[in-house]
């Protein structure tokens, strides 16, 4: 960079021009006072108008370099906003123009540090805010497993709560609540309703003769006929023991009865085996059907208690029915 010249003053550079005219104009008015013999005013208006447009001319000369350049310096830092160091701007060696670019060039580095930090402080607060948004994102992704958990967990207690864990059928809590379901909606639609209760025929000397293993043997396989044949609409039931349930909603007495039937042949078809022994296996079936449901859940199991033990006492491995049509 070529060195740079000292400031000079504008004040400097109009006594130049001042003293140089004053000169000029002494001269005319000592060559008019020879010439014209002392008709010299028109001599000294052309003089004094010569100095003055030549002082004009001189003073913007003088400004207009400087000044230009100052403009150019500072337009570029404007524009510069982004510029990785502060924009210096020069005053082209005058003074003032000098002061007024040191000025310039303050604003400009005071405005450049203000702007460093805030984009400190906005690059800070982004990564807080990147750091924020990961957390939560994290927090939420445990919380959604920790849902699916909870969810899972509740539908295991759930299924403990209302299945029979030998059998898989549903348990007498669950049979009892859909039973007083189905009761509400067959008074409300008057809706003929049937139930069934089987026994075990000679239950007690399966797991006398053979151990309570072959009694459990044979549950669970009763268990896998019975929901096999039960309808999607049907609620089947172990209630305890060697003791299971039916609710059969919206079903006649015949229909009712060929169900009953039919669970009976499954079962004395069906060969159930302990190790290698085999057991023979038979049911006591009482169906109760009702045309106009009873209000009581306990009227329906009293009939269909009653219709069993006439199988019982018939012989065993037997269907009773006990139909009422009032």
């Amino acid at each position: 960079m070529p060195p740079r010249e000292s400031p000079r003053s504008i004040l400097a550079v109009l006594s130049f021009w001042l003293a140089g005219s004053a000169a000029v104009l002494i001269g005319l008015l000592a060559a008019c006072e020879f010439l014209a013999g002392g008709c010299a005013f028109p001599w000294v208006a052309g003089a004094v108008a010569i100095v003055v447009v030549a002082l004009q001319r001189g003073l913007v000369a003088a400004l207009a370099r400087p000044l230009g350049g100052l403009l150019a310096d500072a337009e570029q830092a404007r524009a510069g906003h982004a510029a990785a160091e502060p924009f210096k701007v020069s005053g082209g060696g005058l003074r003032e123009t000098e002061s007024l670019a040191a000025i310039i060039n303050r604003m400009g580095s005071d405005h450049f540090a203000s702007r460093r930090q805030l984009e400190e402080k906005v690059n800070l607060a982004n990564a807080a805010l990147v750091a924020t948004v990961e957390q939560l994102q994290h927090r939420s992704a445990e919380l959604n497993q920790r849902t699916v958990d909870l969810e899972q967990a509740l539908d295991t207690i759930r299924r403990i709560a209302t299945t029979d864990s030998l059998t898989g059928l549903h348990n007498r809590r669950h049979f009892d609540e859909r039973l007083a379901e189905m009761l509400a909606r067959a008074q409300r639609y008057d809706e003929p309703t049937a139930m069934i209760l089987i026994d075990v025929d000679k239950f007690k000397e399966i797991n006398d003769t053979l151990g309570h293993g072959a009694g459990d043997a044979v549950l669970v396989g009763l268990g896998e006929i019975f929901k096999s044949r039960a309808r999607a609409s049907d609620i089947s039931a172990r209630l305890g023991g060697d003791e299971f349930a039916f609710i059969l909603p919206r079903t006649g007495a015949e229909e009712a009865r060929a169900l009953a039937d039919s669970l009976l042949a499954m079962v004395v078809a069906h060969e159930f085996f302990y190790g290698a022994a085999r057991i023979p296996v038979t049911l006591s079936i009482g169906v109760c059907h009702y045309l106009h449901v009873p209000c009581e859940a306990e009227a329906l199991y009293k009939a269909a208690d009653d219709a069993l033990y006439q199988a019982k006492r018939g012989g065993r491995n037997q269907v009773a029915i006990l139909s009422f049509t009032e």
